[in-house]
């Protein structure tokens, strides 16, 4: 799930995982003009940063 401005309104707000939608999308237009031009596209591994959101719907693990 991603990281949406009603997941703090609901009456438990839910955790959730916030990513960089622009940068994703950016980076997946650029390599298909890359393909549609026969340019050489590398298959690199993309790594974008995402981060965990927490909210009130996470457990807290019991002591043992």
């Amino acid at each position: 799930m991603l990281n949406v401005p009603i997941s703090s309104l609901m009456t438990t707000s839910l955790s959730s995982i916030h990513a960089d939608l622009r940068g994703i999308g950016k980076k997946a237009a650029e390599t298909l003009m890359d393909i549609l031009e026969d340019n050489e596209v590398k298959n690199d591994n993309i790594i974008f940063p995402m981060k965990y959101v927490e909210r009130e719907t996470i457990i807290v693990p019991k002591e043992t």
